[in-house]
């Protein structure tokens, strides 16, 4: 017997009817070559994946597949190469298999990480939201919300739908006097944040096969009306429920819903003044919506006078709508833009060279859109898909002639510039880039003065708008999201830490965090006076922020 190898009856010559004899590989207590190969492709994978990409859930998945591939190889040489006895070959097959069956028929994945780290559950397991019985309210006693104040948050990202609040005047000392719990109470699933007005918080939820409009009272936390209308979207990676924020405009509440139901309600007690399908409407199914844009409607409606400013979509581009202007009495469309596929951004307004426009972050581009006519003014290109590396964040206005994007998948932050000719073409020209800042996945940019700050794949960044410098890197959050207030940045992180941290481009400096929320957190937050409204999937809670 030589080293490693069997010899004998393995390396007998055979013979077929007197053809030339065969002889048989042999046979190794040893993985075979190929997968010392598979195991080093896979560890340099990972590595070019990190370094080129600058992805790390890129560089996950090239990592899980090489693992994937160093298993399978190992075991089809334990199985039927290797030298051990039959009886232990074919009972570790046997078992392999077992376990596989076993595991796929009790175990299922109920959603991914912003890393894409699975959670696992148990096959009978129900969702949570399909344990949570029906809402019980007040049907809208005593709510109002015709009613402002300047410590309204009427809409996704703020007043100025910026993600920057002003005026908090909130203290930079947690240690002395720390964020006290107001309420805590169980809601649905789904990814939308609050907006209130007077006092009044309403988020969107999914409870079973009803997707939720509702409204809390914000001082305890109790339930005031609900609408509800049968829809439910799921996907692995985005999971459960609805992902877009209301919008509260002159007392009625403005909500889209993951597969595409727009309502217009009665901000008093919920009712229904008027509501669009617009799957039904462009012919389309929800799946076959879903393939397009594979996680659902996550566009806020937007109010610009007297419009309502949708994000439509279709079945590819080309066919599709990117944004549209509604009647905000009647719900009836006033204009189109451009036969764009939409992102899971949300449009917003600003003046750009003197003229008041919509501007949109599209599937695979930025662009501005006349307020009265739809009229594509500029673009500039942006790659991406919404099924893969998706466009998620925010166009942010910096100036009257500058616009910010950023996006996560290694693609970073660019400096739209745009310019007028005299006779009144558009040009959309880039001003800098730089993929290693602001890599927002699925989180927004907040700009305070000259800087902005962002969630880079889940470590907070700050850089400058001007230049496109990054001025630091630090405080590992994961996937979560964040509200400027003042001179100070709300951080709150991928699994339910709420950090304070100074808003200051020379050094990073954390003040104080406490644990807020359990379990996966990608919502945004909601700052009314010193109150600060946070939620999940699973829970929503009230805080009250010391102040100066």
């Amino acid at each position: 017997m030589t080293d490693g190898q069997v010899t004998g009856e393995s390396e007998a010559a055979t013979t077929d009817g007197g053809s030339s004899p065969k002889r048989q590989r042999p046979q190794t207590y040893g993985p075979t070559k190929s997968f010392w190969i598979i195991l080093v492709l896979a560890v340099a994978g990972f590595a070019v994946a990190h370094i080129l990409n600058d992805d790390p859930a890129v560089a996950r998945i090239v990592g899980f597949v090489g693992v994937l591939l160093c298993l399978f190889n190992l075991g089809m040489w334990f199985f039927f190469r290797s030298a051990y006895s039959t009886g232990l070959r074919r009972g570790g097959l046997i078992a392999t298999l077992g376990l596989i069956v076993a595991t796929l028929a009790t175990v299922r994945v109920e959603s991914f990480s912003g890393s894409l780290i699975p959670t696992l559950k148990f096959a009978w397991t129900k969702a949570h939201d399909e344990t949570l019985g029906e809402l019980a309210t007040n049907d809208g006693a005593g709510v109002d919300l015709l009613t402002t104040s300047p410590l309204d948050f009427p809409q996704f990202l703020g007043p100025q739908r910026n993600q920057v609040v002003t005026g908090a005047n909130l203290s930079h000392d947690w240690s002395a006097t720390p964020p006290q719990e107001i309420w805590r109470r169980e809601v649905g699933a789904g990814w939308s944040g609050f907006a209130v007005v007077n006092g009044f918080a309403v988020t969107m939820e999914q409870r079973g096969e009803q997707e939720l409009v509702t409204c809390y009272a914000v001082d305890r936390g109790e339930p005031q009306w609900s609408s509800s209308v049968h829809s439910r979207h799921k996907t692995p990676l985005g999971f459960l429920g609805p992902r877009s924020t209301p919008t509260i405009h002159n007392g009625r509440v403005y909500a889209q819903g993951a597969a595409g139901i727009l309502r217009c309600l009665d901000g008093a007690n919920g009712k229904t003044i008027w509501q669009r399908d617009f799957f039904a409407e462009i012919g389309m199914t929800q799946s076959e919506a879903e393939r397009a844009v594979a996680w659902g409607r996550a566009n806020s409606p937007l109010v610009v006078d007297d419009k309502l400013i949708v994000a439509v979509g279709g079945p590819s581009e080309g066919q599709s709508v990117n944004v549209a202007a509604l009647d905000l009495e009647t719900g009836e469309t006033i204009w189109e833009g451009s036969d764009q596929q939409i992102s899971y951004a949300s449009p917003i307004t600003g003046d750009l060279l003197g003229t008041e426009q919509i501007v949109v972050t599209n599937e695979r581009s930025v662009s501005g859109h006349d307020l009265q006519t739809g009229e594509e003014l500029w673009e500039f290109s942006r790659p991406g898909n919404s099924g893969m590396d998706a466009n998620c964040s925010q166009p942010i206005i910096v100036d009257s002639s500058h616009v910010l994007a950023s996006k996560g998948y290694g693609m970073g932050a660019e400096m739209i510039q745009l310019t007028r000719s005299d006779a009144g073409e558009w040009q959309a020209t880039s001003a800098w880039s730089n993929r290693r800042i602001l890599k927002t996945k699925f989180s927004n940019v907040s700009v305070v003065g000259d800087y902005a700050y962002a969630l880079d794949d889940g470590v907070l960044c700050c850089a400058d708008v001007n230049t496109g410098e990054r001025m630091w890197k630090k405080g590992r959050y994961k996937y979560g999201q964040i509200l400027a207030a003042d001179d100070l940045l709300l951080v709150l992180g991928e699994f339910g830490e709420l950090a304070l941290v100074e808003a200051s481009p020379t050094e990073y400096r954390e003040l104080g965090r406490i644990q807020v929320l359990e379990g996966q957190t990608w919502n945004t937050l909601c700052l009314t006076g010193n109150r600060l409204l946070v939620r999940n999937a699973k829970e929503a809670a009230c805080y009250e922020l010391p102040t100066n």
